[in-house]
């Protein structure tokens, strides 16, 4: 091996050698780790947001069930409307929560059979380079459906936040349709 292909850490003694293929192991492997914990991360988020828009909707409906005056007409149509108005958005945001929370096939390589075949076949460094290259090639493969999930979830937000503006927004308007 030559000087370039390693890499020094310096200690009190003497310096520690690490192969090239051994970093390469090290970085994919934790980069393939904070990935997964990403997903993990974006996927509680969305829980959240799927259950906060829920709680809006309830509210809203409950807001609206006691504040709405059957016999009064501004006070049943303006009702209604907010109320078609603020479920529809809350459908949206739970589609598009749910799209985004959906079972995606995640690439973790390598695959444990290659892995323990590999294992006793070749050496240390030459299994390292090769674990490096699969773990590589899953966060290259995971990034499109990440996005996608990323994308989902901002879609959820965005609805979270248009409903919560409808319900707010419907909520004066029931009083001042009552106040009529």
């Amino acid at each position: 091996m030559t000087a370039s292909s390693h890499r020094y850490i310096m200690t009190n003694q003497e310096p520690t050698v690490i192969s090239a293929p051994q970093v390469a192991y090290e970085v994919a492997m934790r980069r393939l780790d904070e990935q997964m914990r990403q997903i993990d991360a974006i996927d509680n988020k969305i829980g959240f947001v799927l259950t906060a828009a829920s709680a809006i909707i309830a509210v809203f409906a409950g807001f609206a069930a006691v504040t709405v005056k059957p016999e009064h007409e501004p006070s049943l149509a303006v009702g209604l409307a907010f109320m078609v108005l603020a479920g529809s958005i809350f459908v949206l945001a739970v589609v598009s929560g749910l799209q985004a929370l959906r079972f995606y096939e995640w690439q973790v390589q390598p695959n444990w059979d290659d892995l323990l075949e590999y294992s006793g076949r070749y050496p240390e460094h030459v299994l390292q380079r090769w674990v490096a290259e699969a773990c590589v090639a899953s966060l290259k493969a995971n990034t499109q459906l990440l996005d996608r999930k990323l994308s989902y979830g901002g879609h959820a937000m965005r609805f979270l936040l248009t409903e919560a503006l409808a319900a707010a927004v419907g909520l004066l308007a029931l009083i001042l349709a009552n106040a009529l």
